[in-house]
């Protein structure tokens, strides 16, 4: 447990974030609760990813705009390793203090929380950050935990879906985000490369989904999220067909029918087979 050198923020509050980032519905939430949360501990901070050893920025507050803009763009080689990840710089001024707090699974971080802030601001908590994320660790790892007592390819009820995945030459954490029902389980005699395939085509949708969530939701209620995903989804089809391109057809269906179940909400006809054309 963390020791504070001076008062921390008021506990009632300190503990409800507590509470909301343990009751988080998905990995998205997650991050978006931690980030929300950060506000409490440090003046300006931001959220990134890790992806087979990359860096990736995702969201940030209290910077200007241009900077802001900067760290969306963060694509950058974990240094000197995934499980000793860096503080990423976007352009950024040079801040009095910084604090850089993994999110981890099973000791691999899955995405970085910064804290920065310049001489004399306030607040300064990072150990409020060190605290959530112990938070956010426990309930990643109690998510994998009931995925194993539920079964491969199925969650238990109200668990987060959480793949993690081992990359040739590194071991990364993947963490998807959808909050629609999961698809009914395989049948016990379907063919292990189609039960692989679906299982790829989910991760990849998933992806799209933690990357673009903006779009999706935007998407979904204005009824035009093919054509804002148009890109998004040809790239995760080229992705899915370098992997289980000899599927052919067949292949082709279990992505359409996981972009479906992630990306809208099973709605055929938010996303029509013609989306992946």
């Amino acid at each position: 447990m963390p020791t504070f050198e001076a008062e921390p923020p008021n506990l009632e509050e300190l503990d409800r974030l507590v509470q909301a980032v343990s009751e988080a519905a998905s990995p998205s939430d997650l991050l978006r609760l931690l980030h929300e949360a950060s506000r409490w501990a440090v003046p300006r901070g931001a959220v990134f990813l890790i992806r087979s050893g990359e860096i990736r920025g995702w969201n940030s507050r209290g910077y200007e705009p241009a900077v802001a803009a900067a760290l969306r763009q963060v694509r950058a080689p974990c240094a000197p390793a995934p499980r000793e990840p860096g503080a990423p710089d976007f352009g950024q001024p040079q801040p009095a203090d910084r604090v850089v707090v993994p999110v981890a699974i099973r000791g691999t971080p899955i995405a970085l929380l910064l804290g920065e802030r310049f001489a004399g601001e306030s607040p300064w908590f990072p150990e409020v950050l060190q605290l959530l994320a112990t938070v956010a660790r426990l309930r990643l790892e109690l998510d994998l935990a009931l995925r194993k007592v539920a079964g491969a390819g199925t969650a238990g009820s109200g668990a987060m879906e959480v793949i993690v995945r081992d990359d040739p030459g590194s071991a990364a954490a993947r963490a998807s985000a959808p909050r629609e029902p999961e698809p009914p389980p395989p049948a016990a005699a379907e063919p292990a490369a189609i039960v692989a395939a679906r299982r790829y085509a989910r991760l990849v949708a998933t992806d799209i989904r933690l990357y673009h969530e903006q779009e999706v939701l935007l998407g979904q209620r204005h009824g035009d999220l093919a054509e804002r995903l148009r890109d998004q989804l040809g790239l995760g089809k080229q992705t899915f067909l370098r992997r289980h391109g000899d599927l052919g057809p067949d292949g082709i269906a279990l992505l359409h029918e996981a972009y479906v179940q992630v990306l809208a909400g099973g709605n055929t006809e938010l996303l029509p087979g013609t989306a992946l054309d």
